[in-house]
């Protein structure tokens, strides 16, 4: 389903004035502020996948070593060249970056250094990003790594995705506007920028070492500031990015997932409840993104804390469905080519 909306918001400019999209954008379900309009949430993309895939025949893992070594070397195509980086260098031999059709790359990676790794080859790509042509030029390139000795459905049906990145865009919703709710256990960093405005929240942090898998940021600020052309008009927009990971998870097995988005809840509250004054609310809002709802309703009257948990209930329940938005997982693997096996 799609929808054409109307907006005050007019994203990166500064102007008030109703900012009449056409653009159609197919979403899972929307909800609407006095203040703004209609805010769109989105379907969810695979924002980034990897797979890791074993080769058990020694004739085969012998030509694929001879062929990444080649390109390592660039002797084995333009569009292959060697991969840089310790993170990308640090678990695996050989590690290369494919060019595709759109300006995107195909990482991929062979040869673990760990011997009971299990698999040989690694690949990593953002599916939300490629056109099908970008996708059967990542198949195109798994065949002729393997020499043509292994064809996509090799990868189907005995890859294991062992990381799913995915993503959902609230259109005309401003980052700065959100409450980012963690709803597992960890630390909280929120990013602010120099104006005053949050611009990304990571939540649900384990340890220091370890990234956040949860995050929210300003997808608007970052393409601007990339020199990017904005997505979705030049609306404000937000992108919720949630990490799976796995390490049996079967690829073709991918629409099974359980449903990351339930780790976060998403608030976008409107205006103040009856009966508490702007500024209070303002503030309590405030207040919330950095000691947490519970910390912030301890720091006011016990009346204006009870109308400000109830507005921001009342809001959570509208702004952030993830049921909802799960509903149209399956679809969107199905669509995303995946699966196919050419």
């Amino acid at each position: 389903m799609s929808v054409t909306f109307i907006t005050k918001i007019s994203g990166y400019t500064s102007s008030n004035k109703y900012t009449v999209t056409k653009d159609h954008y197919p979403f899972a379900y929307s909800y609407n502020l006095h203040e703004i309009g209609k805010v769109l949430v989105l379907e969810p993309l695979i924002d980034k996948v990897s797979i890791t895939v074993p080769v058990l025949d020694p004739k085969i893992r012998a030509k694929v070593h001879g062929n990444l070594n080649k390109a390592e070397k660039w002797r084995f195509g333009k569009d292959f060249k060697k991969a840089f980086g310790p993170r990308i260098r640090s678990r695996y031999r050989f590690a290369i970056n494919v060019k595709l059709l759109g300006g995107e790359k195909l990482l991929v990676q062979g040869v673990p250094w760990s011997k009971g790794a299990g698999h040989l080859l690694r690949l990593e790509f953002n599916p939300a990003k490629l056109t099908q042509g970008d996708l059967s030029v990542v198949k195109e390139r798994f065949r002729e790594v393997t020499s043509e000795l292994l064809q996509w459905d090799h990868v189907v049906e005995f890859g294991r995705a062992t990381r799913v990145d995915v993503a959902v865009d609230l259109v005309n919703a401003r980052m700065t506007d959100l409450l980012v709710v963690s709803n597992v256990h960890g630390k909280n960093h929120f990013y602010v920028g120099e104006g005053g405005d949050l611009e990304t929240a990571y939540v649900g942090i384990p340890t220091q070492k370890k990234p956040a898998e949860q995050l929210v940021y300003d997808k608007l600020k970052q393409s601007v500031d990339k020199g990017q052309k904005p997505g979705y008009s030049g609306i404000y927009h937000s992108r919720v990015e949630i990490i799976s990971k796995s390490k049996n998870l079967k690829l073709a097995n991918i629409a099974k997932i359980k449903n990351p988005l339930t780790r976060v809840t998403i608030v976008h509250p409107g205006s103040p409840p009856p009966g508490v004054d702007p500024v209070i609310w303002g503030l309590f809002l405030e207040t919330c993104r950095y000691r947490g709802v519970t910390g912030a309703l301890k720091l006011v009257p016990d009346d204006v804390a009870e109308a400000c948990k109830t507005a921001l209930d009342e809001a959570a329940g509208e702004s952030w469905r993830p049921d909802k938005i799960w509903k149209h997982w399956p679809k969107v693997v199905k669509n995303s080519g995946l699966l196919d096996p050419a």
